[in-house]
């Protein structure tokens, strides 16, 4: 990361805090933290930068915020880990993972519908008296 000092200069001397650019290095470090799911903020604090500071940074360069960034980036790890999910599940016959996809991404459950009637013939049905839902 470079600061560079293109800052308004005055009587006085330069005002203001230096410019912060991204190196090719940066970029390849931020997306790798967004890679691992890591927040706006820790990504800032391991640059050292404001959390705003780096959103300026990446509106100044890609010309979207923050947020679009993130999920362009995360996007792929997240088809990679599908694809990894699916290949173990099929490739590798893991049981545990088709059931999860199964239920998932098919609907499928476990569970069964059972209904069942019941025929109280030559039984009398007597109501507790303290019980206030029922209706005479």
């Amino acid at each position: 990361m470079s600061k560079e000092t293109t800052n308004a200069k005055t009587e006085k001397g330069i005002i203001g805090r230096p410019k912060i650019t991204f190196t090719d290095k940066d970029w390849k470090a931020l997306n790798s933290l967004i890679e691992l799911q890591a927040t706006r903020e820790e990504i800032a604090s391991v640059f050292d930068i404001d959390s705003d500071t780096l959103s300026r940074v990446i509106k100044d360069r890609f010309n979207c915020t923050f947020s679009s960034y993130y999920k362009q980036k995360n996007g792929y790890k997240k088809i990679a880990l599908r694809r990894a999910q699916f290949k173990a599940a099929t490739e590798q016959n893991n049981t545990a993972l088709m059931i999860w996809l199964g239920k998932n991404w098919l609907g499928q459950k476990d569970a069964q519908e059972v209904t069942a009637s019941i025929n109280l013939n030559g039984f009398e049905v007597i109501a507790d008296p303290d019980d206030e839902d029922l209706s005479e």
